[in-house]
């Protein structure tokens, strides 16, 4: 899991040392944007790579966190802002493929950027707030159904990839369970830490120090299986719901 985005950071630091030998960039601050709140995995994995791009290229890189829209609102910004290489986007399939379907976006996902690099993420995951009683995936999708209302399932919002796992979980397994969107996955998680939703599904990277905490409780994971297509695995049990 840690592998694959050390080796693309270095693909992203020898496009920025390339740009900065052809063209004399960066002679200011970059900013990244960010287009979720703080506190997700995808906003570590972030603020891994400015700091780590900062120190090669001897300038200030700076984070900043846009989030609103399913990340429509930071991507829009970066869409707008002059192209000239001081502003980049964090963009995933979420904020700038899924997300427009919902709200008119006013960026062309192609047109309106240069797409530089590639540097993925942890593997999704399903965790609960301890208080809930199912320990596998098994129980809870059983809990679920005892429960008229439903679980609420918190996510970094409308559209993100974690929401559309969820909601492919949900119709493949039978789950009662619906969707509590949320401005970025730390938002989400803060939540599901402080029992006002019971589960969430978020990257693993966002939640891992609260399960080595026992303030989240994992129950399952994607992973591949031969074919390449993804389950969601009961981690206790190794079984999982084909997505």
């Amino acid at each position: 899991m840690n592998r694959a985005p050390a080796l693309l950071l270095v693909a992203l630091f020898a496009i920025g040392a390339s740009l900065a030998s052809a063209q004399e960039w960066p002679a200011r601050p970059v900013k990244i944007v960010f287009p979720y709140s703080p506190g997700g995995g995808g906003d570590l994995i972030t603020r891994l790579v400015a700091d780590r791009l900062g120190r090669r290229l001897g300038e200030t890189v700076v984070v900043e966190n846009q989030g609103g829209a399913g990340g429509i609102i930071g991507t829009a910004a970066v869409a707008k802002a002059a192209p000239d290489g001081y502003a980049l986007i964090v963009s995933s399939v979420g904020s700038i493929v899924v997300a427009p379907q919902f709200n008119p976006a006013p960026f062309d996902a192609i047109k309106s950027f240069t797409h530089i690099a590639l540097f993925g993420g942890p593997p999704a995951v399903l965790v609960v707030n301890p208080a809930v009683e199912a320990k596998t995936l098994k129980d809870f999708i059983a809990l679920t159904r005892t429960r008229p209302e439903g679980f609420g399932f918190g996510s970094p919002g409308h559209g993100a990839h974690v929401h559309l796992i969820g909601e492919m979980f949900r119709q493949k397994s039978g789950a009662n369970i619906y969707h509590v969107p949320y401005k970025g996955g730390g938002a989400s998680i803060a939540d599901l830490i402080g029992n006002h939703i019971p589960a969430a599904f978020g990257s693993f990277g966002s939640v891992s120090t609260y399960i080595r905490a026992g303030k989240a409780r994992l129950l399952a994971q994607t992973m591949a299986d031969a074919a390449g297509s993804f389950l969601v695995a009961d981690v206790p049990s190794g079984t999982g719901i084909q997505t």
